[in-house]
């Protein structure tokens, strides 16, 4: 697929600064070479945002029975383009469209120039990780992939909320993206949850620190060992790891707030 017609709409799009100004961008667009480009950009972000994101992720996953947008949440974009065309506002989406979702996504999201704003800080939440995963995330000189196509923000509240939805181990990045300017923004235009002031990246990060704080209340009362407010040794953090999976009352308890800090490669 060529990308660089979908860069181009990522670069303008979040950048206009007024509905009127979107609608007549669109207008401009309605005729042109680049309409097309601009649906299937629309459709891919609607899809993603306040659709099906694993299907998005993986268009092997398309099930017929699932798949609808999400008409509650329409993006303003979807709104404007609707007056032109009928493609997104009627029927369901197929699997082609989730597979050029992904590939649209995927593409933008590890770039460094399509950012409509300074993106220098991101946050991302995970929530119900095993206990030898949530060890490994946390381990400082690290490098791993984040995911092709993954949900930060630019707002630390969103990606704690999202983290707090599991059960034990959780834990929300803070991304260093001052060099890396990686990212897709999508907000107020063409997301179905633009309060979100998400980015979706794809990159590979660095892990340079971590803290934990343990909730040593959601401990069984036969636990009489030390408990440190905060942890950000690696060693420490492998010895209390163990010490929850022992003594933790209830497997829907959290196990306390992480923060682990790294840097967009």
């Amino acid at each position: 697929m060529n990308i660089e017609p979908f860069i181009k709409i990522a670069q303008e799009i979040e950048a206009i600064p007024t509905y009127i100004e979107l609608e007549k961008y669109v207008d401009r667009m309605h005729g042109t070479d680049m309409f097309d480009f601009l649906v299937m950009y629309a459709k891919s972000l609607y899809l993603f945002t306040a659709g099906n994101v694993p299907t998005v992720r993986d268009a092997s996953q398309y099930d017929p029975k699932k798949a609808e947008f999400n008409r509650k949440q329409v993006p303003v974009l979807v709104s404007i383009l609707d007056k032109y065309t009928d493609e997104i506002s009627h029927g369901a989406p197929t699997r082609m469209d989730y597979r050029i979702a992904g590939m649209v996504l995927k593409g933008l999201a590890q770039r460094a120039d399509t950012l409509a704003k300074p993106a220098p800080e991101l946050y991302r939440g995970l929530h119900t990780l095993p206990p030898d995963v949530y060890m490994a995330l946390c381990k400082p000189g690290e490098v791993y992939h984040l995911g092709d196509i993954a949900s930060t923000s630019f707002i630390p509240e969103i990606a704690e909320n999202f983290s707090e939805e599991g059960k034990i181990w959780h834990l929300v990045y803070v991304l260093d993206n001052s060099k890396a300017k990686k990212g897709l923004y999508t907000s107020r235009w063409t997301s179905g949850f633009e309060d979100e002031d998400e980015v979706i990246l794809g990159a590979q990060i660095r892990v340079k620190g971590f803290r934990w704080e343990p909730n040593w209340k959601s401990l069984r009362r036969d636990y009489f060992g030390n408990r440190p407010r905060s942890v950000t040794d690696m060693n420490n953090l492998i010895h209390y790891v163990n010490v929850f999976e022992k003594h933790i009352q209830k497997r829907e308890f959290l196990a306390g707030t992480t923060i682990v800090y790294a840097e967009v490669l």
